[in-house]
Formats: structure tokens, sequence, C-alpha cells
């Protein structure tokens, strides 16, 4: 009897882990079906400044040996890494747009910068509530896909989550990553100067002033109340070499992974077990 006890906490402890702790990141491919969908906006990154043409979000598809969540569905995807460059196909060095890249898929909550970059604590777990709230379709508070406006201003928001403390944008920040009034001089490569166009000023400012509204809503939030937000964490590489493409937001994960299942159904084996060779003492 005592031995038949040992065996159950065992199993039961043994498969509560594994609900906990879900086994490693699924390998299998992707395919990136757009490019960068969203407006244009500079930003500075650690005083560097960046000028993206479009700056948003992709659409994914036709993912294979993943997840039960992300094989097959079309979604929405964020860039987590904010060196890394994916879509280059300068020389043949990445695919392009409808074709595949190697991914594996893990969850957000387990995610760390590829560049060892400071990130800030539950940094990712925020990005994570971010997707869910405003990202995911079935959210109330999610934003049209057409609103090109709110893809921009949410990937602002979730690079600076993931790599600042100071939870704004805005082009007056000294926060390591914000919108910027900034351009590079074409006259003097490797210079910058003011931008003067009213009007790209004007949408630079709506776009930063709609990412600080993104991020009003998780300053604040404690590791207990982001703890029930997660998100997928898709690595891309280059198909056959390995190279990193990207890190990338995707839906969570909400299947079990089958080893989960498999220690969880031992748990309940050993659980019935115990309740008929106690049935049968009885």
């Amino acid at each position: 009897m005592r031995r038949t006890r040992v065996l159950v906490r065992t199993a039961v402890i043994i498969g509560a882990l594994a609900m906990a702790f879900p086994s490693a990141a699924r390998a299998g491919t992707i395919t990136l079906d757009t490019n960068f969908v969203g407006l244009q906006v500079h930003y500075e990154f650690q005083n560097v400044l960046a000028e993206p043409q479009f700056f948003g979000s992709v659409t994914m598809r036709d993912g294979t040996g993943l997840n039960p969540t992300l094989d097959g569905i079309q979604f929405q995807a964020y860039c987590a890494d904010i060196l890394t460059d994916v879509l280059d196909t300068t020389g043949g060095l990445q695919p392009g747009v409808g074709e595949p890249y190697a991914a594996e898929a893990d969850l957000m909550s387990a995610w760390k910068d590829p560049n060892n970059l400071y990130s800030p604590t539950d940094g990712n777990l925020r990005a994570a509530y971010l997707y869910d709230r405003y990202a995911d379709p079935s959210s109330p508070d999610a934003f049209a896909a057409g609103d090109l406006e709110g893809r921009s201003a949410l990937q602002l928001a979730i690079w600076n989550v993931l790599y600042d403390d100071d939870f704004t944008v805005a082009t007056t920040s000294g926060g390591a990553f914000h919108v910027s009034l900034l351009k590079y001089d074409p006259l003097n490569p490797g210079q910058v100067i003011p931008i003067v166009d009213l009007a790209q000023i004007a949408s630079y400012e709506a776009i930063a002033s709609r990412a600080d509204g993104f991020l009003s809503t998780v300053d604040g939030l404690s590791h207990d109340a982001l703890a029930g937000y997660d998100a997928a964490w898709l690595k891309l590489a280059v198909p056959g070499e390995g190279t990193p493409a990207q890190d990338f937001i995707g839906p969570a994960t909400t299947v079990p992974e089958p080893g989960s299942l498999l220690l969880l159904g031992t748990g309940l084996a050993a659980l019935t077990a115990f309740r008929r060779n106690s049935l049968r003492r009885g």
C-alpha cells in the first residue's frame, strides 16, 4: 500500500511539472505571406536611427510541424528581436515573401533576446499581453486588420516593453527606444537632420501616441497579473543552414504538448490504480 502511494505521488508530481513546463520547442516550417504592413515611422534604439519604409506586422501561413495551434492557419505576427533582419533577399541570403522559413515554436514566457541585449523583467510577458489583447482577433480590444496605424503602433509598444523601462515611445522620450523626428541627410551620409515635413511629423506623433495608449494598459501590471497571458515565440531561420532570421510573436499555444499529455495520462492511470487497490482493501 505504501509503495502504491509513493508511485501515485510521483506520477502526479511529474504530470503537474510537465504541464507547467512544456517539452522543448517544436521545429518545422512557416511562410511569410506578406512583407511588413503598416505605416512609415522612424525610430531610435540606443541612439541609432532606423528608417524602415513600412513598419508593422507580417502575415504568416502554412505552418507545419510546429504545434496544433499554429499549423495550417493564417495569422498576424510581430517582431520580438529588434536587430536581426528578415526577408533580406539580397544575394539570396534569405527566403522572400511566399517562401518557407525553418521555424521553431516556443512560448514568449521563455523568450530571451538572441543578441544578449538588456530586456526588462517580465518584458516578454508584457509583449505577450499586448499581442493577446490587441492582435488576437478573438479579443474585444483587437484592432482591425486594415488599421495600419494600429499595426505600427503595436510593434513600437512591443519593442518598448522588450527593450526599455519607460512605457513611452514619445519623440521627447529619453529612453533607449522611441519614435524619432530625425532622418539621414541624403547629402551627408551618416549625418542626421530634422524632419521638416509637417504631415510626416504629425503622422509620427500620432503613431507614437497610439503606441503609448497601448503601453498605458500594461504599465504597472504585476507578474501575477501577467502570468495568465502568453503568446507563441517563433524562431525563424534560413532553411538548410540554420542562420537566425527573426524572432516573431504569434498566437499562443493552447494545446498541451504530446509529452505533457502522456505524463498527465500516466498520473491519471496511477490514480485509477490507487483507487481500485483501496476499494479491494476496503
